[in-house]
């Protein structure tokens, strides 16, 4: 696991008080930044910030996620919600 960030507090926040602007601006960054802060994400709000991602945009990071995080997010997911 990558060092831990002195700004994941920060971004955590965000991330939890504003899901539409953060996902927003997530959407807005190259997708291997995006796939960082993700990985950084504890797995409820990763789970969560991908649930509120467009669709296409979040299949092509989670194609590009690694098998851990993949997994861990695809297991939380629930198809029906």
């Amino acid at each position: 696991m990558a060092e831990r960030s002195p700004l994941l507090p920060l971004v955590q926040n965000y991330f939890e008080r504003d899901i539409a602007g953060a996902t927003h601006s997530l959407e807005m960054m190259d997708e291997d930044e995006a796939l960082e802060v993700l990985k950084a994400l504890p797995i409820p709000l990763a789970v969560r910030t991908i649930r509120h991602l467009q669709v296409s945009y979040a299949a092509a990071l989670l194609k590009d996620a690694e098998p851990e995080l993949f997994k861990s997010i695809a297991s939380s997911l629930n198809p029906l919600s």
